[in-house]
């Protein structure tokens, strides 16, 4: 439709005998845009930075085709349809000079972006590193995964299990042990995750009372040992009776 509609504005300024300033400068434009659109069975290879309009044979849709400069194309437009989008790998590994990428790619920045933004990873940390190492991680995914049959494998299981193990080895997450085996609370106020002495109701961290709550309602009384697969333990100074219990319950305690 658009290359149509370019073809008949140039062919209209041709019938014309006299063009004026303007007219001049549509007819250059237009020519150069009609040179670059593809049509038909023409076929065009991207470099780097470059992005193409590429009209799908199949069903005419136009598609936005990306190269994102290390060998991989995109085929990027918010009406494209799954038909439109295999037209297009095929069309770009007909040209033989580039590795196709799929969308998939893009899945996994979504997917991982959001994972880390649940898990509120760029509260502690510097945003636009936790953005590129984001973008790095959804590349090498799809490296990993650039043979597999999704058909036979589940893309959220393996997205999740993938990102959960960056996590784990990269962003490991703290845990304050003021004992080796207690409370495994998170303070709602300060943030912290602790592993506190049995029945502690007030946070050492911010001396806060009525903010602490159960990391896990399963697993409520746990040790070092088992959490060091998870979290990086920094050891805490063992807490006297006062600093993590309130004077009601130390007055009770004196009086039994």
């Amino acid at each position: 439709m658009i290359y149509t509609l370019l073809q008949d504005m140039r062919k209209y300024l041709l019938t014309k005998q006299i063009l004026t300033e303007e007219e001049q400068k549509i007819f250059v434009q237009l020519n150069k845009s009609l040179s670059v659109v593809i049509k038909n069975d023409d076929s065009e290879l991207l470099t780097s930075n470059e992005v193409l309009v590429r009209i799908s044979r199949a069903t005419k849709h136009p598609v936005l085709v990306c190269y994102n400069g290390d060998g991989t194309c995109f085929s990027l437009h918010n009406e494209t349809v799954e038909e439109d989008g295999l037209e297009i790998e095929q069309w770009l590994q007909v040209q033989g000079k580039m590795c196709v990428g799929s969308r998939k790619l893009l899945e996994a920045v979504a997917d991982i972006s959001y994972n880390a933004g649940v898990q509120h990873l760029c509260d502690n940390e510097n945003s636009r590193e936790v953005v590129m190492n984001l973008i790095d991680w959804a590349r090498e995914f799809e490296k990993i995964h650039a043979e597999t049959d999704w058909d036979e494998k589940d893309y959220m299981i393996e997205i999740e299990s993938f990102y959960n193990d960056k996590i784990r080895k990269e962003y490991p997450k703290e845990l304050h042990a003021f004992t080796d085996f207690g409370d495994f609370v998170r303070c709602n106020n300060c943030g912290k995750t602790m592993l506190l002495p049995i029945g502690a109701e007030i946070c050492p961290s911010c001396d806060t009372e009525g903010y602490l709550a159960w990391v896990d309602d399963e697993h409520q009384e746990v040790s070092c040992e088992k959490l060091k697969s998870e979290y990086q333990i920094i050891p805490e100074d063992d807490l006297p009776p006062e600093e993590y219990l309130t004077q009601e319950t130390l007055q009770e305690g004196q009086m039994t």
